[in-house]
């Protein structure tokens, strides 16, 4: 058999290299959705993460590593118990293809969400300003 039975017909080919880009273009879209309907629970995540890290006192040493330790896992506990329970939930229903979006938007999300929240708050957020007054009080009683 010579390789030009194998070769496709180069309309259909560009036809079907078209459906491939629509298909990936929506399923993108889809996932940027899904994604998007867990931002508020991300949110709240990391605004639990946020009060936690605030709690949290004193400089690191050899002393306080162990405590350090525990604070940091404590901290991480509300978003990775969410993040355990949809993840684990999205690998069992999820194609391989279409997890591998989900989970990008996932990402994409939690990292938009901890550098808004956490890394670099905004001034106008109450909570953060309501935190940081906190923490600007205990500075000043302790001096």
């Amino acid at each position: 058999m010579s390789s030009s039975l194998f070769q496709m017909d180069t309309e259909a080919s560009d036809l079907l290299n078209d459906l491939q880009v629509r298909l990936n273009n929506v399923l993108d879209d889809l996932s940027s959705t899904f994604g998007n309907s867990f931002q508020s629970r991300i949110t709240d995540c990391m605004r639990q993460m946020a009060s936690l890290l605030y709690q949290i006192k004193g400089p690191l040493n050899e002393n306080t590593k162990n405590q350090v330790e525990a604070n940091s896992d404590n901290m991480l506990r509300p978003l990775m118990n969410f993040l355990d329970a949809q993840l684990t939930l999205f690998a069992t229903v999820c194609e391989k293809t279409v997890l591998k979006r989900v989970l990008k938007e996932l990402w994409r999300i939690v990292m938009t969400s901890l550098e808004k929240n956490i890394v670099l708050p905004q001034g106008n957020d109450t909570f953060v300003s309501l935190m940081l007054v906190s923490v600007t009080r205990q500075v000043s009683i302790q001096m």
